[in-house]
């Protein structure tokens, strides 16, 4: 979801833990003692984790690629007219706007679109991380914007911990 301000998924991921609370005790069964799920927005360190597993990729997918794949990009991101002679094919260089999840490749652990496509709202208040559709690759670092602020550039995933009961 983009165009979102930061409380707004703030606010999301919390209705989205009381959704999951009601639908547990309206299907828990008596004997049953039900895992505590609870939805948050990631912290910065979860999001870098994620992140430092595909940066150390290359930008575009080389001999250790499939055949059919080699030349395209990893990301959606935004790219200089230099960096389109090193793409195979110009229409994988970048959408023009977001793409659908499973676009580009996942991370190792099976993450799609950490690095580009949008930058990510984080549990800090006011932060997000990593490039955009409309960002050039330089532009990964973390970013500070303004609570009211919503972009079509920015937008959340939802973290969920499970934990055997409630905190």
């Amino acid at each position: 979801m983009v165009n979102v301000t930061w409380q707004q998924a703030s606010d999301f991921c919390a209705w989205r833990t009381e959704r999951v609370k009601e639908w547990q005790l309206e299907n828990a069964k008596k004997d049953e003692v039900p895992y505590y799920f609870a939805y948050r927005l990631p912290t910065y360190e979860e999001f870098q984790l994620m992140y430092d597993d595909i940066a150390e990729l290359p930008d575009f997918i080389g001999e250790e690629g499939k055949r059919k794949d080699r030349g395209k990009v990893r990301y959606n991101q935004k790219r200089e007219p230099s960096q389109y002679a090193e793409v195979a094919d110009e229409s994988s260089a970048s959408a023009d706007l977001t793409a659908p999840v499973k676009s580009y490749w996942p991370n190792s652990h099976e993450v799609y679109n950490i690095k580009g496509n949008v930058s990510e709202w984080l549990m800090e208040e006011n932060t997000h991380a990593g490039g955009s559709w409309k960002t050039p690759f330089a532009a990964d670092e973390s970013l500070k914007l303004m609570t009211d602020k919503a972009s079509p550039a920015i937008g959340f995933r939802c973290v969920c911990e499970v934990a055997a009961s409630a905190p």
